[in-house]
């Protein structure tokens, strides 16, 4: 296979393979531009020889066993879209190597082992469209206070289920495109901050609303947002359930659910 020099797709998906992939499975295939590995049972790490598929646009490994840590350094910097969802990948977002891939549209790395803080830099990649860190072991979200997000295109972001602690990021409020935001089952411990519930009622001429919010599981504090208690321009679909809130009404679709018990809220 890696004679194949001038093959543009390539998937084995949806089967039963197993095993680690060769080291020079990919070192003479710079014309590949779709690799679909998805639902398998691959383990170990990525063949270092990935680095040559240069022109490589999607690449889908979800659904196997690989446990790489080198993630980003072996990839091509060519990807649009890259799907590593549900593996075994034990890594860290902090490392340099991310910055690279200035195309990437779409990065699914949730149900892994990723890591540690996420660096505020994966917010700037100018071409990031949906990121899924969901299901991992991230613990916190370095500060974005200071970044300009005038050139973000990304829309969807979901970190929930994992160990980030902390207040919540009011600075993801300044990303325009930004209509679906999930931080559900983490840590964080501030208020719902206000630049959100304006978030939700932008009128989309200058930045698009906030069409999903999810802050449920959390230990959030205080009251909601006035905002949040008028009728809205814009159609949300939300959850603050099951938080340290106060003053938030049943009658409000997004706490319908019940509140955490008073022990659970004194840390």
């Amino acid at each position: 296979m890696a004679q194949l020099n001038k093959l543009e797709y390539l998937s084995v998906a949806n089967n039963k393979l197993s095993g680690t992939l060769p080291v020079s499975l990919f070192s003479s295939m710079k014309d590949l531009q779709r690799l679909y590995l998805q639902n398998n049972q691959f383990a170990g790490a990525l063949p270092t020889s990935l680095s040559n598929t240069v022109n490589l646009r999607y690449f889908d490994a979800s659904h196997n066993g690989f446990t790489d840590s080198l993630l980003f350094s072996k990839l091509p910097k060519s990807l649009y879209q890259l799907s590593l969802r549900s593996n075994a990948a034990s890594l860290t977002l902090d490392s340099p190597d991310v910055t690279r891939f200035q195309d990437l549209e779409v990065l699914d790395l949730s149900s892994n082992k990723v890591r540690g803080p996420l660096p505020s830099t994966i917010f700037l990649l100018p071409s990031l469209q949906q990121l899924n860190l969901s299901h991992n072991q991230l613990t916190s979200i370095s500060s974005t206070d200071h970044l300009d997000f005038s050139n973000s295109q990304l829309v969807a972001f979901d970190a929930s289920h994992n160990n980030i602690r902390g207040s919540l990021p009011v600075a993801l409020s300044r990303l325009n495109r930004l209509s679906s935001l999930s931080l559900s089952s983490n840590h964080f411990t501030s208020r719902i901050p206000d630049e959100y519930a304006k978030k939700v009622a932008a009128d989309g001429s200058t930045a698009l609303p906030l069409a999903r919010l999810f802050l449920d599981g959390n230990y959030l504090q205080g009251e909601v947002p006035s905002l949040f208690l008028k009728p809205l321009p814009n159609l949300i679909s939300a959850s603050f359930t099951y938080n340290c809130l106060k003053k938030c009404p049943a009658s409000l679709s997004f706490c319908s659910g019940s509140q955490r018990p008073d022990s659970e809220c004194r840390y």
